[in-house]
């Protein structure tokens, strides 16, 4: 009976002070958005292991460059410098190269090209990540050299 009695006399106060009410339930609907918000990316990035088979076997090298006291850092290893750790590792099963990359993509005579963000990949990629694309086919040892034209065929 209690909490019978509690929950009138809160209805009756709401009625009181609507402008009140309506800031206290806005406050509180933020508060739960926002808590799920960041409880969703914690989440996805922290505790949600990633997608692939053994993710606790792969390792990101970076190449730092600048001669600044605060180097560029990018997250991806130049071609040679992969090619290099490839031929000398003994503890790396698999050697992929990444990077970000800006495309063109080429509409019809009247429209013009329209810019894409995109990555550049290592044929081995997928393989190293242990996964298969989701579209199209995986890329050729073939297509895999500098200066390959990024071109997609009809038939991927």
């Amino acid at each position: 009976m209690p909490l019978v009695n509690d929950l009138r006399l809160a209805l009756r106060l709401f009625r009181r002070n609507p402008s009140t009410t309506a800031m206290a339930l806005v406050s509180i609907v933020l508060s739960v958005a926002a808590s799920s918000v960041v409880f969703a990316a914690v989440r996805s990035v922290l505790l949600t292991p990633l997608p692939y088979p053994h993710p606790e076997q792969l390792v990101q090298i970076r190449t730092e460059f600048g001669n600044s006291s605060e180097p560029s850092i990018v997250d991806f290893g130049f071609w040679n410098d992969a090619q290099e750790i490839a031929r000398r590792t003994r503890t790396l099963e698999f050697v992929a190269v990444y990077g970000d990359a800006l495309y063109n993509l080429g509409g019809g005579g009247s429209t013009p090209p329209e810019a894409l963000y995109g990555l550049r990949v290592s044929a081995n990629l997928f393989a190293t990540l242990g996964v298969k694309p989701m579209l199209g086919r995986d890329i050729l040892l073939e297509e895999d050299q500098p200066g390959h034209a990024n071109e997609m065929s009809e038939e991927a």
